[in-house]
C-alpha cells in the first residue's frame, strides 16, 4: 500500500458526509432530521419490501408508488419512535381506499383510513383487534394528489391533509414505535409518492445508517475453501477478512480477535494475506499489513470466526514496518508454517518506498517462529516440494515495492528473483537462469509435476514498460529451476495459478489483461477490452485495476475468482473472458468525493481510487461508470450540472484530464487534458481536484489543478492551474493567473454571481470576482493549507473555510475578514478539516469533517462545535 494511500486511508467516512447529510440532515429546521425519504424517481421501490400488487409506475412522466390488491409496502425493519410521516396519495376509483399503517411493529399498528369519503384513525392492539379511535368525514376526489401528514408525539397523534388538521387524538396507551408501511386494499388502485419520515428528537439521538458503498479498497488473497467451494475468503487491507457462505455472493466481515488496526480513523483492519490449511480448512493464517510496531500474524481453528495473535518471534529491528505478504502450510503436517514477509525501509526509491523481505517458519503451529531468511527483497510466495519437503522455492518482489538493492531512476533495477533451498530453508540459492526480472510478484507450482513452476514478473517503477525494450513477464521452468524460458513478454505480470482439476489449463494477469492457456503454458490467449488509454481487463464499467491473485474453482477450470488490488473480488464464468463483480456485502473503497444532484437526490455518484460509480436508489446499489475515455486508475472529483443530473463531469488525479457524460456516466469522453501533467513521471502527476457549476449559470463551469493527495502539501503543480468552460463542460480554456504554482483543492462559485469564484489551496483562501481572469488572496488562515471551503448559498458573504491540522476559519464579509480558528469542541486542538457542508434551506447547519476524529456540527453557525454521532460503518 502506498504513502498516499495510508495517509488517506479509509477517508470514505468523511468524504461520505455529503450523502449523510442529503438522508438525514435537516430539511426544515437545524433540529429536525430526515430519517428516510423516497420519491421512486430512480424508477424502482429498492427501499420498500414490497408485497404482491406494488409497483412503480409512471403517472404523467413521474414515477410513483402503486398499489392494486389487499398487500403491503413497508420500509423494513427499522423502528422510529416519534416522529412525522408526510405523503402523497392519489385514489384512482371511486372504491379505492387505503391504509397509511403508522408505529407499525409485529400485528400492532395504528391505521389512518384514507378513501373517498374522508379519513380515520384506528388502532390494531392486541392482533386483531381493531379499535376505532376518530374520524374526519370529507370528500376527496378521485384522480386528485393529496399531501397526508401524520405526527405522532408520544400518546397524541395528529393528521392533517393538505395542511389541514383533520384529527388530534391522544390514546392514554400509546403504542410508541415501529415502522411505516402502506396498506392496499381490495377493489382499489391507490398512488403514492414523495415519502418522507422526519423527527424532532436530538440529532445526537440519530445513529448513522450504513448505505452500503461502491467496489474498493485494497484486496489482496482470495481463497476457497478446499472441501465446500460455497465457503470463500478474501482479504481487504480496510475491511479484513471477509467470509462467503454462498460462493462469494454476498460476504461478511469475521475479524473477532484482529487487533491490528490503523488508517486515519482507526478502525481499517490491515488484513493482507490469508490462507486456508489443506491439512485442516477449519484452520486460517491471515497476516496484516502492519505499519510500526503494529504488525501481526493472526491463526484461526474455527474457520476464521475468531483469531488469535501468533507472532512470538517476530520482531523488527529498528525498521518501520513489517507487511505480511503469505503463508504456506507442510502437506501433512499443520504445525509447520512459512510466513513470508516485507520489512518496510524509509528509503524512497524511483516511485515506491525500498524493502527488504524476511520468512519466518514455525514447527509447533505458531507457538514460536524463528527467521530462516533475510535479504534485500520481500519475500511473496513460498512453495514446497511435494514430494521432498525440504526443497522450497521463494519468490521476492513484487509490482509496487522497489528492492533495497535498487536504484532503478538510475538503471539498478536491483531484485532477487527465485530463490531456492534444498535444506529446508537453512541455505538459498538464486535459481534465475532466463529470468530477466527479478520482481517475482507470483509464483506456483504445477499440482502433479513438482518440476514443472511458473513465475510472473515485472515492477511498475523499474521494468521499463515505457521504453522499446521492456522486461518482466511470465517464465516457466521444467527442471526445478535450472533454467527458465519466458513465455509471456512485454507485460508485468502480478498473478499465475493452474486449475486444480486440469492442470494444463492455467490463468495468468496483469494490469492490462488475462491470459489463459489450455496447453500447459505453451501458447496463450489474451482477453481485455480495449480502451483509448490502453487495454483493461474486468466487469463494464470498472478500471479493474492489478489483478493481486486469482484462484480456479475445483471441479471447474473455467470458473476463476480474482481479487483487485484496488478492492474487490471479481468472478468469471468463461475461462477470463469476461467479469463481474462478486463483492456484495463489503467494501473497503477510498473515496474521495460523494456528489448528490440537487435535482435528483435518489442519484448518488462517488469517485475514489477505484473509479466513478453511481447509485440510483440512495446508495443501495452500485455500478461503476469508468467507460468510454474514463478508463485510468486513479481519479480525484464528481460533478453534475446543477440543472441536468444526466450530465456528469469526472476528473483523474494523475493525469490532468477531465471527462464528460451526458447520460449518466453510460459513456465519458475527455473534454480536456492539461499538457503537463504526466502520470508516469512522479513530478508532474496531478489532477483537477476542484470542479464547479456557477450554480446561477450551468453553462459556466471552473476547474482547479493540484497534485496528487500524497504530494499536494511538499510540491507545486506546473503549469496553468485554472481552467474555465463557458458551455457546460464541453471544452475548457486556460486562465493564466497568479494561482498557477498553487494547489488547488476546492472551487466554490458564488450562488448568485457566476464571475464570483473562491478557491481553497495550500497557500490559503483566494477570490475572483472576474471570473478567473485574475485572483486575490484574501486573509491570512493559519498554515494557509486549506483543503474545504464552504458558502452559504443564502448569505454568499457568509463563507467557512477548513485548514489542515489547524481547524475553521469563518468569514462573515466576503472573506475580508476572517475568524478563527473555531475550533472549541473538537477533540483535537488542530483537527484535519477535509469536508465542509452548509445546509441549503438551513444555514445556521454546517458540518465538518475532521479526517482524524469523525463529523461536527456547530451549536451556533460555527464559533464552537460539537461532535456528531459517531459514524460505523
Amino acid at each position: 500500500m502506498s504513502n498516499k494511500a495510508r495517509q488517506n486511508n479509509l477517508m470514505t467516512k468523511l468524504l461520505m458526509l455529503s450523502l449523510f447529510f442529503v438522508l438525514f440532515v435537516a430539511s426544515n429546521s437545524f433540529a429536525e432530521t430526515i430519517l428516510f425519504q423516497d420519491d421512486f424517481g430512480s424508477g424502482n421501490a429498492d427501499r420498500w419490501q414490497l408485497q404482491e400488487g406494488w409497483q412503480v409506475v409512471s403517472d404523467n412522466g413521474n414515477f410513483v408508488l402503486s398499489s392494486s390488491q389487499h398487500s403491503f409496502a413497508s420500509t423494513g425493519s427499522t423502528l422510529w419512535t416519534n416522529y412525522s410521516l408526510t405523503t402523497r396519495v392519489k385514489l384512482m376509483t371511486a372504491s379505492s381506499a387505503t391504509h397509511l399503517n403508522y408505529r407499525s411493529q409485529g400485528c400492532d399498528r395504528y391505521f389512518i383510513a384514507f378513501n373517498t369519503g374522508g379519513v380515520y384513525l384506528s388502532k390494531t392492539y392486541p392482533c386483531i383487534t381493531h379499535t376505532p379511535l376518530a374520524n374526519d368525514s370529507g370528500a376527496h376526489n378521485i384522480n386528485q394528489w393529496y399531501t397526508v401528514k401524520i405526527v405522532g408525539n408520544a400518546g397524541n397523534i395528529k393528521v392533517y391533509v393538505d395542511d389541514l388538521l383533520k384529527i388530534d387524538f391522544t390514546d392514554n396507551s400509546p403504542l410508541l414505535g415501529g415502522k411505516i408501511a402502506f396498506e392496499g386494499l381490495d377493489n382499489s388502485s391507490v398512488y403514492f409518492d414523495a415519502v418522507m419520515v422526519v423527527t424532532d428528537e436530538p440529532l445526537s439521538e440519530t445513529p448513522w445508517q450504513s448505505t452500503g458503498g461502491p467496489l474498493g479498497g485494497l484486496g489482496y488473497d482470495v481463497r476457497i475453501h478446499p472441501g465446500n467451494k460455497s465457503i470463500m475468503y478474501v482479504t481487504d487491507n480496510n475491511a479484513g477478512v471477509l467470509r462467503s457462505d454462498n460462493g462469494g455472493q454476498t460476504w461478511s466481515q469475521t475479524n473477532a480477535g484482529i487487533t491490528v488496526i490503523s488508517g486515519t480513523t482507526g478502525d481499517a483492519v490491515n488484513i493482507f494475506s490469508l490462507t486456508v490449511d489443506p491439512n485442516n480448512p477449519d484452520i486460517i493464517w491471515a497476516g496484516t499489513n502492519g505499519q510500526g510496531s503494529s504488525f501481526g500474524v493472526y491463526k484461526s481453528t474455527d474457520g476464521g470466526a475468531t483469531w488469535t495473535s501468533k507472532t512470538n518471534g517476530m520482531a523488527l529491528n529498528g525498521e518501520i514496518g513489517m507487511v505480511f505478504r503469505g503463508f504456506t502450510i507442510q502437506q501433512g503436517n499443520s504445525n509447520i508454517v512459512y510466513a513470508q514477509a516485507e520489512i518496510t525501509t524509509t528509503i524512497q526509491g524511483r516511485a515506491f518506498n525500498r524493502v527488504k523481505g524476511r520468512v519466518y517458519k514455525t514447527t509447533d503451529g505458531g507457538a514460536t517462529w524463528g527467521l530462516i531468511w533475510q535479504g534485500d527483497s520481500l519475500a511473496r510466495y513460498l512453495i514446497i516440494d511435494p514430494d521432498h519437503s525440504d526443497v522450497l522455492y521463494l519468490s521476492t518482489g513484487i509490482f509496487d515495492r522497489e528492492a533495497f538493492n535498487s536504484d532503478c531512476g538510475n538503471g539498478t533495477r536491483g531484485g532477487l528473483g527465485v530463490l531456492k533451498s534444498i535444506d529446508g530453508g537453512k541455505s538459498w540459492a538464486a535459481v534465475n537462469n532466463g529470468i530477466d526480472d527479478l520482481y517475482v510478484g507470483s509464483l506456483r507450482m504445477h499440482p502433479t509435476n513438482p518440476q514443472i513452476l511458473f513465475a510472473a514478473a515485472g515492477n511498475n517503477a523499474c521494468s521499463e514498460l515505457s521504453t522499446g525494450n521492456p522486461i518482466g513477464g511470465l517464465f516457466k521452468t521444467i527442471n526445478g529451476g535450472l533454467s527458465w524460458t519466458k513465455v509471456i513478454s512485454k507485460d508485468i505480470m502480478t498473478t499465475i495459478n493452474f486449475s486444480p482439476s486440469n492442470p494444463d489449463i492455467i490463468y495468468a494477469g496483469s494490469s492490462f489483461a488475462f491470459y489463459r492457456s489450455e496447453n500447459g503454458g505453451t501458447t496463450w490467449s489474451r482477453f481485455f477490452i480495449p480502451g483509448p488509454n490502453g487495454p483493461v481487463w474486468g466487469p463494464p464499467g470498472i478500471r479493474a485495476g492489478v489483478p493481486i491473485d486469482v484462484t480456479i474453482e475445483p471441479g471447474n477450470p473455467t470458473v476463476l475468482y480474482a481479487n483487485n488490488y484496488g478492492g474487490g473480488v471479481f468472478r468469471s464464468l468463461d475461462g477470463a473472458e469476461t467479469w463481474e463483480v462478486w463483492s456484495k456485502g463489503y467494501s473497503g473503497a477510498d473515496i474521495h468525493i460523494v456528489h448528490i444532484p440537487v435535482d435528483t437526490p435518489s442519484y448518488v455518484y462517488a469517485i475514489g481510487r477505484s473509479g466513478p460509480f453511481v447509485s440510483l436508489n440512495y446508495g443501495k446499489d452500485w455500478g461503476g461508470i469508468a467507460n468510454g475515455d474514463a478508463t485510468f486508475a486513479e481519479w480525484n472529483t464528481i460533478v453534475t450540472k446543477p440543472t441536468n443530473s444526466n450530465i456528469v463531469l469526472i476528473s483523474d488525479e494523475h493525469q490532468g484530464v477531465i471527462f464528460i457524460s451526458s447520460d449518466v456516466g453510460n459513456n465519458f469522453s475527455e473534454v480536456l487534458r492539461q499538457p503537463d501533467a504526466n502520470a508516469s513521471d512522479p513530478n508532474k502527476s496531478q489532477g483537477f481536484r476542484g470542479l464547479a457549476f456557477a450554480p446561477s449559470n450551468p453553462n459556466i463551469v471552473y476547474a482547479g489543478l493540484s497534485k496528487d493527495r500524497g504530494t499536494f502539501l511538499s510540491s507545486s503543480p506546473l503549469g496553468t492551474v485554472v481552467y474555465k468552460s463557458l458551455d457546460g463542460g464541453m471544452t475548457f480554456s486556460p486562465m493564466p493567473s497568479a494561482l498557477d504554482g498553487i494547489n488547488v483543492r476546492r472551487l466554490v462559485v458564488d450562488p448568485v454571481n457566476a464571475d464570483a469564484v473562491y478557491a481553497a489551496t495550500t497557500d490559503g483562501v483566494y477570490k475572483s470576482s472576474n471570473g478567473a481572469a485574475s485572483w486575490t488572496r484574501i486573509g491570512s488562515l493559519g498554515s494557509n493549507n486549506i483543503e474545504a471551503l464552504a458558502i452559504d448559498p443564502l448569505q454568499p458573504g457568509y463563507i467557512i473555510a477548513g485548514e489542515i491540522f489547524g481547524g475553521i476559519w469563518m468569514s462573515t464579509n466576503g472573506g475580508a475578514n476572517w475568524t478563527g480558528p473555531l475550533n472549541t469542541g473538537f477533540n483535537s486542538p488542530n483537527p484535519y478539516i477535509s469536508s465542509l457542508v452548509v445546509d441549503p434551506v438551513s444555514p445556521n447547519t454546517v458540518f465538518a469533517g475532521d479526517l482524524y476524529s469523525g463529523v461536527y456540527r456547530p451549536l451556533d453557525k460555527g464559533f464552537t462545535w460539537a461532535a456528531f454521532p459517531v459514524l460505523q460503518l
